[in-house]
C-alpha cells in the first residue's frame, strides 16, 4: 500500500508549431554535424596532400611555464615525434635540443 498518491500527472501538449519547427530543426541539426564531420576529414586530407606543417607543443606544469614548439611535415611524422617527446620526458631527458621554438614565461 502507498502512503502517498500522484495527485497530477504531466501532461505536454504539443501543438503545430511546435511539431512543424521540430521537424526542421532535427534535420537541420543532423546535416551540420555531417558538415562539420565532413569538412574536418577535407581540411585534415587537404592539410596532408599540400604538405604543411604540423604543430607538436610541450608544454611543462609548475611555477615557470616552459613550451617547446616542434613544426612537422606529416600526419604520421607529427605523432612519431610527439611519442618521442614523450618517452624522452619519461626518461628525464631534454627533449629541447631538436626544437624549432622555445618559450619560457614565468608566472608572477
Amino acid at each position: 500500500m502507498l502512503l502517498w498518491r500522484p495527485r497530477r500527472r504531466m501532461r505536454f501538449d504539443i501543438d503545430a508549431v511546435s511539431l512543424l519547427l521540430g521537424a526542421i530543426a532535427l534535420p537541420l541539426l543532423a546535416l551540420e554535424w555531417v558538415l562539420t564531420a565532413l569538412l574536418s576529414v577535407v581540411a585534415g586530407g587537404l592539410r596532408t596532400a599540400l604538405r604543411r606543417p604540423w604543430r607538436v607543443e610541450a608544454v611543462s606544469a609548475g611555477a615557470t611555464e616552459r613550451r617547446l614548439t616542434w613544426n612537422v611535415v606529416g600526419w604520421r611524422a607529427a605523432g612519431g615525434l610527439a611519442e618521442q617527446v614523450r618517452t624522452e620526458i619519461a626518461a628525464g631527458q631534454d627533449p629541447s635540443h631538436h626544437a624549432d621554438q622555445r618559450t619560457i614565461n614565468a608566472s608572477g
